[in-house]
């Protein structure tokens, strides 16, 4: 005798006329193998939706050639789930509808008032909400119905508690919260008398989803881990990570962002075994929101649009408008000063769909980015809308998060008693959920408040907190790449800090501030205290690399191609940049989760001015907007000076000095011509620098007895472009007085030692030769000979895979060659080698402890300043993987003055100093080509 599982082994792979005439036979043979195969399906292909879909079709076809009716109704509602699973609603809806007729004709009453189970399911997805309440209800009243005495009594039961399961989502939905509960405690109360394991873990997790829109995220968490297990335990695996997905949510609004990812990482993995698309972009929309959470806005505003695109696709009206918010919110980031239009499709969706919680925080969202784009009327509107609908829902986060934008409005307005009255709202339903970000946003705000009210002492205990508590959270992010984007959004509390400090006296507070907000992700990978780069789990990424690397030898090649095949080449490589980007992502999910990244959270301790060595004089710079702060530290004594609105000149002249660089590089004969006026030129602009960011300080820094002085810099934003070797004082170069260095934070200044480590024997050199750099050859050559213990890579032998595996573990790395700065997606900055092109990314994960590495390529110093000042490109990518000293270019280097600078640099890296040795050779190369574009664009970044 064939048993039903036995068919269903056999049926899978078969085409549609195949299955159906085995299912035709077999039912011939033996009558009720029809009906038990269609009752197993269900349960044997949950997650199998299109296994499930073809079975099921099968036996609806055979249903229907033996006159089987009620099987025939069966297997089209068993169709219709499989459709929804891939979100084929309106066909699941038909599915559906068509199946409750063909039972009533079959005089199945009970079954026929089942499907209102998953109309429901359907028009729930389909953002009809109302309409799925009705078919709840019309449960609850068959089942008391003239009718209900036929049906078992389980049967009753079990229709009852999925009704009222049903009815607690939609309840939900409209914002009706105590009834939503209420619903939810009858339907767990089913399921329990019936020991319904699955049933109950859906209940579990759908309470939670609700805790979760209460602001109780702490039993929201036990909820979704408690459904999470029931249903690992069960072998529901779609289910699995569908409750993984929702305790991934919790722990997001809870601030624990590492966990979010460890727990999207684990959802992924179940959903990977299974083909369920619906809960796999569910997925997605999780990690989206988290991604924003961590400011990295390109890779959201990516995962947002592929999700729109499948959600409108199959009209789940719903996830598209979550879909919709979230991508507007991410592109109003990306394009300061404007509110997309996604936003408010995503607004109109949600009132449509009568889903009051959701619209209140999509209206939020519009109102913030007003506020950002300078539209207060229009912020103010639709804020006050906001805290209107979320209080009526009773949905506290959103509540909270109105009130603290409406009371920076009306302080911004000087209704200070009126601000102060929103505070005092926020503060009661913000004590009610006790979230971390939350509370620390109403912290700042408070603050705000009492800056403008002039109680200081209060302010300043206010940020302090702020500061704390923001450190608390980015502290527990153990991966650079999650970590480095963190304080994108949250620097104005250490900017607001730092200006109490200075206007209080306090230079050394207000500096230890700054260092605080400055580098610290950078500074804390560079010294292996924190994880980086992606093994080889990242399968995706590695994947897309090979079409990237030919994009880019295309692009960035000389070419006659039009301009419309640029803009397509700069746009796949743009796309394939933003999906390794999310692979990348998805694969610290995965390390968290395998324990191949550190789970102790860092310190946050701050950093203290007077761990400078007395020794090494420093000079940081820190923007407040558009003032700049200059910090001398000398001795353990910090001198701070506030220079007013100068940012933008100093920013408009370093375009001037990059004009007078490009005269010099571009001006051929002409140059030539006139090289002393383009040097006076370019002096000029160098001697405006000096008075606007040195002069204000010069009495505070050193003054050796003999010699040059040390000096280290530590620059801020823009200023990473500030030469200041190069500045004049009117007299001569700051080169002339000082053995300049450059570093990324106080901290790195400290550790930094005046003697590196590195073994000079062991190096590596690599040269890459072609008619644009007919030098390189020449220069790595003489670079080599500098060496007793050297491996010398030059043209074609030069290929990525020698290189770096020859750079790992070396003392010395000299790479010249060509380089790209991405000033659009820095990490994508890379160097040209024989054969391919090396990203920071992948240069990140180089072992290069305490080594001196030369980049002797063009712009391979330029950085992109971003979040709590990290630097994003090849200087990240080269102090990151370890090194103790880079040798960069802040700008594109002459070919013939570099190899000689080079080789001056390394003759006397045998008696001095990284610093000392390039000062050295600088001023050999001054007294050659006075210029400083052939002088002074490499720098000491580190140990010097």
């Amino acid at each position: 005798m064939t048993t039903a599982a036995q068919l269903l082994a056999r049926l899978r792979g078969l085409d549609h006329d195949e299955a159906t005439d085995l299912v035709v036979a077999a039912a011939r043979r033996e009558p009720h193998r029809l009906t038990e195969l269609v009752e197993q399906l269900g349960g044997e292909l949950r997650d199998d939706p299109g296994g499930l879909g073809a079975v099921a079709a099968a036996c609806a076809a055979a249903a229907a050639e033996l006159g089987r009716p009620a099987e025939s109704a069966q297997a089209h509602y068993l169709r219709a789930q499989a459709s929804m699973m891939v979100g084929e609603l309106a066909a699941a809806l038909e599915l559906i509808d068509g199946s409750r007729r063909e039972f009533e004709r079959a005089g199945e009453p009970g079954a026929a008032l089942r499907t209102n189970l998953g109309r429901a399911n359907v028009l729930h997805a389909l953002g009809r909400s109302g309409e799925a309440l009705t078919a709840c209800d019309a449960i609850l009243a068959g089942v008391a119905g003239p009718f209900a005495a036929g049906l078992d009594p389980d049967e009753r039961l079990a229709l009852t508690a999925a009704a009222q399961q049903n009815r607690g989502l939609c309840l939900e939905l409209a914002g009706r919260y105590p009834e939503a509960l209420a619903a939810y405690g009858a339907a767990e109360a089913g399921y329990q008398q019936m020991t319904a394991v699955r049933n109950l873990g859906e209940v579990v997790n759908d309470r939670g989803l609700l805790l979760l829109a209460l602001g109780r995220v702490g039993e929201a968490l036990r909820a979704f881990t408690e459904a999470a297990e029931v249903f690992a335990r069960g072998g529901f695996r779609a289910l699995h990570a569908t409750a993984l997905c929702s305790r991934a949510e919790a722990e997001l609004l809870q601030g624990s962002y590492a966990a979010c990812l460890d727990t999207l990482a684990a959802a992924r993995a179940v959903f990977a075994e299974i083909d369920v698309p619906i809960h796999e972009h569910d997925r997605t929309l999780v990690a989206a929101r988290a991604y924003e959470a961590l400011n990295l806005w390109p890779e959201a505003a990516t995962t947002y649009d592929d999700a729109v695109r499948f959600f409108a696709g199959a009209e789940m009206v719903l996830e598209e408008a979550r879909a919709r918010w979230g991508l507007g919110r991410s592109r109003g980031v990306l394009e300061p000063g404007t509110v997309p239009t996604e936003l408010d499709a995503a607004i109109e969706l949600f009132r449509r769909s009568e889903h009051p919680q959701w619209l209140a925080a999509a209206v939020l969202d519009r109102a913030r980015l007003a506020h950002g784009a300078g539209d207060h009327g229009t912020a103010r509107a639709a804020a006050n809308e906001a805290a209107e609908i979320s209080a009526q829902a009773g949905a506290p986060v959103e509540t909270v998060g109105a009130r603290i934008l409406l009371a920076a409005l009306l302080t911004a307005e000087g209704r200070l008693d009126l601000a102060a009255a929103e505070l005092d709202r926020a503060r009661l339903d913000a004590a009610v959920v006790g979230i971390a970000p939350l509370a620390i946003a109403l912290e700042h705000a408070s603050a705000r408040h009492a800056l403008a009210v002039g109680d200081l002492e209060a302010a300043r205990r206010q940020l302090v907190e702020v500061v704390d508590g923001i450190e608390r959270l980015q502290g527990a992010l153990t991966h650079e790449a999650i970590a480095t984007m963190f304080l994108a959004d949250k620097l104005d509390a250490f900017g607001a800090l730092i200006e109490l400090d200075i206007e209080r006296g306090d230079a050394a507070a207000a500096l230890r501030t700054a260092e605080r907000a400055r580098a610290r992700v950078l500074t804390e990978l560079s010294a292996g205290r924190l994880a980086s780069g992606h093994g080889p789990q990242a399968h995706a990424a590695v994947a897309l690399e090979p079409e990237l690397n030919a994009v880019y030898s295309e692009l960035f090649s000389p070419s006659d191609r039009s301009p419309e095949q640029t803009a397509e080449l700069r746009r796949r490589a743009v796309e394939l940049e933003h999906q390794i980007s999310t692979a990348r992502l998805d694969a610290i999910g995965r390390d968290l989760r395998a324990g191949r990244v550190g789970g102790d959270p860092r310190s946050s301790a701050p950093v203290a001015g007077d761990l400078v060595d007395p020794k090494v004089p420093v000079l940081s710079w820190y923007c407040l907007g558009e003032d700049i702060v200059t910090f001398v530290v000398d001795a353990g004594i910090v001198t701070a000076h506030r220079s007013l609105a100068v940012r933008g000149r100093v920013e408009q002249l370093l375009g001037e000095l990059a004009v007078h660089h490009d005269r010099v590089r571009t001006g051929g004969s002409t140059a030539v011509r006139y090289a002393d006026r383009l040097e006076r030129a370019c002096r000029q602009t160098l001697t405006e620098l000096y008075r606007l960011l040195v002069e204000p300080v010069e009495a505070a820094l050193p003054r050796a007895v003999t010699g040059p002085a040390p000096l280290v810099v530590v620059p801020h934003g823009p200023l990473h472009g500030v030469p200041l070797h190069a500045l004049h004082d009117g007299a001569r170069y700051l080169l002339e007085r000082f053995v300049v260095s450059y570093a990324p934070s106080l901290d790195v200044a400290a550790r930094a030692p005046a003697a590196p480590a590195f073994d000079r024997r062991r190096a590596v050199v690599a040269a890459t030769t072609d008619d644009l750099a007919p030098e390189l050859g020449a220069e790595g050559l003489a670079v080599a000979r500098c060496f007793s213990d050297v491996s010398f890579l030059s043209g074609a032998a030069a290929t990525a895979s020698s290189v770096l595996e020859q750079m790992s573990g070396a003392g010395v790395v000299h790479l010249a060659c060509h380089a790209m700065f991405r000033d659009d997606n820095p990490m994508f900055s890379a160097l040209r080698l024989a054969d391919r092109w090396v990203t920071a990314h992948e240069l990140l994960t180089v072992d290069l402890r305490d080594a001196l590495v030369t980049l002797s390529t063009c712009d391979s110093g330029r950085s992109l300043a971003v979040g709590g000042d990290e630097l994003l490109g090849l200087v990240r990518a080269v102090l990151g993987a370890g090194a103790a000293t880079l040798v960069a270019s802040l700008w594109p280097a002459d070919d013939h003055a570099t190899a000689s600078l080079m080789t001056d640099l390394y003759r006397a890296l045998d008696r001095l100093g990284p610093a000392e040795a390039l000062r050295g050779a600088q001023l050999q190369q001054l007294a050659r080509s006075p210029h400083p574009y052939h002088w002074a664009p490499f720098v000491v970044i580190g140990a010097r």
